[in-house]
Parts: structure tokens; sequence; C-alpha cells
């Protein structure tokens, strides 16, 4: 439910809702759920979507006071069990009943196979409230996890938490995470499947200590078949963007370490020269984006991965 009309009258609004609600109530063999209209969610809503006896996933656009909508963040404590839950913008409401949300998921089982958490520099998500999940998510069935935009969460909570967990897939996006995170994490990542990251940006303290970090990370993982790193990218006070570069020697050690399995590399908002390019070793990749700085050779690239790498979708 991504598009849902809320610029209505209140008549039209509380028929809109009824109908809404009648549906859910209908659906008793619904097993995914995406509702991510902001303010089109209420308490009636959520009432029906907690009684979904087959729901299986569900992503929720997390804000509970936007208006016309508004909700209680309670609701989330009483829903089915859930195989994956991706709360979008949750607000601080949210974010005070995580802990108990979480933890009524594992008491109906293993717990979440799969938690989203989608922000946008926010502070409610913290090292606090993750620390308060622990409880919920240690020695849970959780394989995939993702956490974007919690600017006040650093990598210490999820340092205790890893050691219990078999992860498979990882994202951590603008988070306040620093490198050294993933040279201690490596020992509890080797299962990985897939990880993201973000790039701290060209003029961060900790940029000389990103890569080789990362790299350290990705030595220990064997089963790693996806890599994107990115960043967001914003103006400077000139008013120009800045991009970091990633240079050949950074492609070649990652090419050194994961690339012969490698199917997917992403390098998202971060340069990469044509001499990294070539440097990217990979033939199995068949999944390719980079952005490519102002010496692009349009020859060069194509002969590239028409040589250096498998079938690619670039």
């Amino acid at each position: 439910m991504r598009v849902y009309p809320i610029q209505m009258i209140v008549t039209e609004r509380l028929r809109l809702e009824q109908q809404a609600v009648t549906i859910l109530e209908s659906s008793i063999h619904l097993r995914e759920l995406r509702w991510t209209r902001k303010g089109a969610i209420t308490d009636r809503v959520l009432e029906a979507i907690r009684e979904l006896p087959r729901l299986e996933l569900l992503e929720l656009n997390a804000h509970t006071n936007l208006s016309p909508g508004s909700w209680s963040a309670e609701h989330l404590t009483h829903l089915p069990r859930l195989r994956s839950l991706s709360l979008i913008l949750p607000d601080r409401a949210v974010a005070s009943y995580l802990p108990a949300i979480l933890a009524h998921q594992a008491e109906q089982g293993m717990g979440l196979e799969d938690l989203t958490v989608l922000s946008r520099e926010s502070p409610v998500i913290n090292d606090e409230v993750f620390e308060a999940c622990f409880p919920a998510l240690s020695h849970s069935g959780l394989i995939n996890l993702a956490l974007a935009g919690c600017s006040r969460l650093t990598g210490a909570p999820l340092l205790h938490l890893l050691p219990t967990l078999h992860l498979q897939h990882l994202a951590l996006e603008a988070t306040n995470i620093h490198p050294s995170f993933y040279i201690s994490a490596a020992p509890f990542l080797s299962h990985l499947i897939s990880l993201k990251v973000t790039h701290p940006g060209p003029r961060h303290s900790s940029l000389a200590e990103f890569f080789p970090a990362v790299c350290d990370l990705l030595r220990g993982t064997p089963q790693l078949l996806s890599f994107t790193v990115y960043h967001s990218g914003t103006a400077g006070m000139s008013g120009i963007r800045e991009w970091p570069v990633a240079d050949a020697s950074v492609i070649q050690e990652l090419s050194a370490a994961v690339g012969s399995r490698l199917r997917k590399f992403e390098c998202s908002g971060v340069l990469m020269r044509m001499g990294a390019v070539e440097a990217l070793n990979c033939p199995e990749l068949r999944d390719l984006v980079v952005h490519i700085g102002h010496d692009l050779d349009l020859v060069g690239l194509v002969e590239t991965l028409s040589f250096g790498l498998a079938e690619t979708d670039c």
C-alpha cells in the first residue's frame, strides 16, 4: 500500500478507512503486507493487521503521528509471528517499544529472520535502544539485519550481539559506526552472503582507516556474493559535491579478498578511476554499478567488461 489518498474530508476518509479494515479482515490468507504511505495508518487499521493469521512479512511506515493518521505503537507488540519486519522512518514512540516488539516475536518462536530499520539521520534508534533489544535478538533466527540512517548508533551494541547470531546479510548505512568496528566484527561475520556499508566521506577523520578495515572483514567472508559501498554525497561549503574515491590499490585488495566468487559489486557515490575498474578481477560478476570519474574511457571500459568480467549487467 504505497498509494493511498489522505487529502479528503473526514467522512470520506472514515469511509475509506472502513473499506481498508474490511479488506484486511477478509484477507485471512495474506502473507505479505507493505503499507508505507505516510499518514495512512490508524489504530483501526493496526487492529486489523494484528489479526491477520498468516502474515509473515510486514513493512510499515513507522511514524505514529503523521496527519491525518495516528496510531499507538503498542499495537506492534501484538503482531502475529513474523518472518520479516521493516520499520520505515520510526519515531520516538516506536523506538521506545522496539524491545517489546522484538520480545513478543521471540516469545512466539525463534524470532525474526529479517529486521530492517530505515531512518533518515534520526537519533531515536541509538545504542541504548539497541542494547535493550539484545535479549530478544540474541541466539535468535535473525539472518538479515539492515540499519540505515540511525545517526546515534555505534558499533558497540552490535559487537555485543553479533557473536550470538549467524548473519548472512548485513547492511549498515549512514550510522555512527567507526571503521574499527569491521575489524572487531570480522570473526562473527564469516557467514555473510551480502554486505552493504557506507563510505564515511572524503573529509571524515576515519577516511584512511575505512577501506583497510573493510578489506580486513572481507578476507574472512568465504561465502560473500554481493558487496556494496556507497556514499550519500552532499555538497560542501562551496556548494560543490565532493566525491570520495576508491583507487586501484583498494580494488585490487578487494578483488584478492572476494573477487573470485563475487556476483554483485556496487560502488555508488564513490568514484572509481579507470585504473580501478580495470583492477576489478571478478570473473563471476553479474551485476556491476560504478561511478566513474572524468577520465572515463568508454572503449576501454567496454573492453574491460567484455574480457575481464562475466556477462555483466551494468
